[in-house]
């Protein structure tokens, strides 16, 4: 394997010196302030070096620090303090610039100290920004408690890291030296729950943002790069349903479940949906389901729950556009598994129906004519509608370098802002008809649950409240952030004069 190559190293501790507890500090910058993957290393890392390792959690909602509602000088503050060991960062495409700038404050205050980043952004990211973290950086490319585990073991016996752990890489000389590749993924019959181990620490809201009893994807699809070449991976029934049992005792109003594809082994699906029926009946829960794998049964079942959402992915009715993006171009498909929860859910709210705007050779008139079809066929169901972002990572980064393409910066998440199909006046259209889909949500959601539009009444009412706080938001976060009493009075009579005389 690589070395340490001639990087000047100072040792935190002599190796053999009875200094106590290796002092391990793992930190997160994620939505809603929740860290499921620190979760594990902690748990994985307490059981493998038991009573030689003392490994604590720093966890920040993201969106506090974008927006100032918390100092970012605070977790700066936070992962340095008393000189840690060793710092772990968890790099997601949302926290990409923050990392960046907390892996130089940690190299140049506790320059001791061994820097762990890892996370999905590692692995799909420029190889410049790799590059540029700080001289000695430890990367790791996948799963990452065997890393962790081998990292802390040389770290104990040496000081420092010799030689890379398998599945990862090292900042040396403004370049990254890579070990091998790992021989394949971690057995997760093998990994301690940190639900179980009492490792996982608590949202700081009622609601679990993230629950997951798989890893893994068994599609490639061009827009998202969440897969990690891998296929789906599944955590054993038993320790689920123990999980699930201590998680009912917790008063949680709403539980996601984050499987990439929710019952796509039907039985078990069934299995894991009987065992919430035990819950108390104040929860909600959030599925993302895929229309291959929704059968009667499922859905059936689904609808029996006291949902927040079921999601099913469509993100195009045109079939050329949906083969682009490596999806099947049967909409058919599509159509049918979305009638299956239509016809068994009584509150149809709750199903949420995900569109992108902005694939290749997708036109506004696919655009528009996608959500007409499904407001006409399902007007009671919810369109959650985004616009595509090339992030790193995908089939589809390669788009950004391309003629007529441009995008967000990364602080934008690489969202596309014209393509060779969709120009800019294309776009406003677009945001029009987002900002109207949107406003008919929170006014669902806010007593007015049999509100229809639709398309042309949903982008007239985007079009009215261009200037106002609700359509200058970013997408995805208005609906969530801005409530129907502090949206403007004439929007609001707008859509309510409007959409009142088209209730079915």
């Amino acid at each position: 394997m690589p070395t340490s190559g001639n990087r000047p190293v100072t040792l935190p501790r002599k190796p053999g010196e009875d200094s106590g507890p290796l002092s391990i500090r793992l930190a997160a910058f994620n939505p809603e302030r929740f860290s499921l993957a620190l979760g594990c290393l902690a748990a994985v890392l307490t059981e493998r070096f038991a009573g030689t390792v003392r490994v604590d959690q720093l966890i920040y909602d993201i969106d506090d620090l974008r927006f100032r509602r918390v100092d970012p000088a605070l977790p700066l503050a936070e992962v340095v303090f008393d000189e840690p060991d060793i710092v772990g960062l968890s790099w997601y495409t949302w926290n990409h610039g923050f990392v960046q700038h907390v892996a130089c404050s940690v190299a140049q205050f506790v320059p001791n100290a061994t820097l762990v980043v890892g996370g999905p952004e590692t692995r799909t990211v420029f190889e410049s920004d790799l590059q540029a973290l700080p001289e000695g950086t430890i990367l790791v490319f996948g799963e990452g408690e065997q890393v962790m585990c081998d990292i802390v073991e040389q770290v104990q016996h040496h000081g420092v890291v010799r030689e890379l752990p398998a599945g990862s890489g090292r900042v040396t000389g403004g370049k990254v030296e890579r070990s091998e590749k790992v021989a394949g993924p971690l057995r997760l019959d093998q990994l301690p729950s940190p639900l179980l181990t009492g490792h996982l620490k608590d949202p700081p809201s009622t609601r679990m943002p993230s629950y997951t009893t798989t890893r893994g994807c068994v599609y490639r699809c061009s827009f998202c790069a969440w897969q990690d070449g891998m296929s789906e991976r599944e955590f054993p029934l038993d320790r689920v349903f123990e999980e699930l049992d201590l998680m009912a005792g917790k008063a949680y109003d709403m539980v996601w479940f984050t499987d990439t594809i929710f019952g796509r082994d039907e039985s078990r699906g069934l299995a894991i949906l009987d065992r919430l029926r035990t819950w108390p009946k104040n929860t909600h829960f959030g599925f993302e389901l895929h229309a291959r794998f929704l059968t009667p049964k499922l859905a059936d079942a689904v609808a029996s729950m006291p949902l927040d959402f079921a999601a099913i992915g469509v993100q195009s009715l045109a079939p050329d556009v949906l083969k682009a993006t490596r999806r099947s171009p049967k909409t058919d498909q599509l159509t049918d598994a979305i009638d299956l929860l239509y016809a068994s859910l009584e509150d149809r709210r709750k199903i949420h129906i995900d569109l992108i705007f902005g694939l290749p050779g997708q036109t506004l008139g696919d655009c528009l004519h996608g959500v007409d079809v499904l407001l006409s066929r399902y007007p009671e169901a919810t369109l959650y509608c985004s616009i595509l972002q090339l992030i790193p990572g995908t089939a589809f980064e390669h788009l950004r370098r391309r003629p007529g393409w441009i995008t967000q910066p990364h602080d934008g998440d690489f969202e596309v802002v014209a393509t060779p199909t969709l120009n800019g006046a294309d776009f406003v259209r677009i945001r029009d008809l987002l900002v109207g889909l949107e406003l008919l949500t929170v006014a669902r959601e806010a007593g007015h649950p049999k509100l229809w539009l639709t398309v042309d009444q949903a982008e007239s009412i985007g079009r009215q409240m261009r200037g106002t706080r609700f359509y200058l938001s970013p997408n995805g976060f208005r609906h969530e952030t801005i409530p129907w009493d502090e949206i403007d009075d004439d929007a609001r009579a707008a859509l309510l004069s409007t959409a009142t005389a088209t209730v079915r």
